[in-house]
């Protein structure tokens, strides 16, 4: 029962303390309020990804060229992810053709090759093998019972490749060579629509 007492009387002293007695508004000393930041990556995911399924980061494997460029390469794209995720092989066949597979055991009814998109689009490894990894953005790999679903699930996974777009196409370092790329984007709407 003191302890109750003590406890209220300490509340009525603090409450005193903390909100003005003169007003009939009440001022907080101070307030201090964190927010968790965005990741990089998911910043680039929430500016590529568009569909819900491809928007997933739950069971995704994702590699972000934005902001962490990959070196000056000759290599394709495909070639550059040879061993970037565990379990997705990528070889290449004896007449020059790509082969996409997850680590699946492979059986008769499936031959464990991975669906592959461009921009969420569906894709073969041929129309991939000509574009470089200065031109992609994001590569987000879904692995082998992933929870994508149903009607574009793989049961050997699914790799899903953007291309860069808009001002990710530059690499802009100085904000007046934006202003000029602006500049020169808005002169060529402005002649289109003459």
């Amino acid at each position: 029962m003191k302890f109750k007492t003590v406890f209220t009387l300490f509340a009525f002293l603090l409450m005193g303390k903390i909100f003005s007695q003169t007003d009939s508004s009440a001022t907080l000393g101070k307030v201090t309020m964190y927010k968790k930041l965005p990741s990089p990556i998911s910043i680039v995911n929430e500016r590529y990804a568009s569909r819900g399924m491809f928007k997933n980061t739950m069971n995704v494997k994702m590699l972000d060229l934005i902001n962490n460029p990959p070196p000056a390469t000759n290599f394709t794209i495909l070639e550059y992810l040879r061993g970037k995720f565990a379990g997705l092989n990528i070889e290449r066949g004896m007449n020059g053709n790509y082969v996409i597979t997850s680590g699946r055991v492979r059986t008769f009814s499936d031959d464990a090759t991975v669906k592959l998109y461009l921009d969420e689009q569906p894709t073969d490894p041929d129309f991939l093998a000509d574009i470089f990894p200065s031109d992609v953005a994001l590569v987000k790999y879904f692995q082998p019972g992933a929870s994508m679903s149903t009607a574009l699930a793989s049961s050997a996974g699914t790799l899903a490749i953007y291309t860069k777009k808009g001002a990710d196409m530059y690499n802009v370092s100085d904000k007046t060579e934006m202003k000029n790329i602006n500049k020169i984007v808005d002169s060529l709407k402005k002649h289109q629509k003459l």
